[in-house]
C-alpha cells in the first residue's frame, strides 16, 4: 500500500526473480520491461489500490526495487524514469 502523497511507485523484479514465480503469466498487474518486470503504479489510496504478487514465489531470497515517481497526469510515462529507487529483499521460506 502506498501512503505517499507526492509519489506513486512500482515494484520491479529482475528476469531471474520473475522466473521463480510459480505461474508463467504475471499479467495483468505486471508488464515486461527492459529491466525485468514492473508492476502497475501503486497510487495513494485505499486497500483496493494494494498491489499483490500474482502467485507464490519458490522458497529463497529475492531482490527487488521500488521505483518512485511524481504523481503528475500521465504518470505511466514517468514510470520509466523514476526519481528514486529503493532496494528491498523478499525472503520466502
Amino acid at each position: 500500500m502506498n501512503y505517499a502523497s507526492e509519489y506513486s511507485g512500482s515494484v520491479v523484479f529482475s528476469d531471474a526473480v520473475a522466473a521463480s514465480f510459480t505461474c508463467r503469466d504475471l499479467r495483468p498487474d505486471w508488464m515486461k520491461t527492459d529491466t525485468g518486470y514492473q508492476s502497475i503504479p501503486i497510487s495513494m489510496g485505499s486497500a483496493s489500490d494494494d498491489l499483490q504478487i500474482p502467485c507464490p514465489l519458490q522458497p529463497g531470497e529475492y531482490a527487488y526495487e521500488l521505483w518512485l515517481f511524481s504523481n503528475p497526469p500521465g504518470a505511466f510515462a514517468a514510470m520509466e524514469n523514476p526519481q528514486l529507487r529503493l532496494k528491498g529483499r523478499i525472503v520466502v521460506q
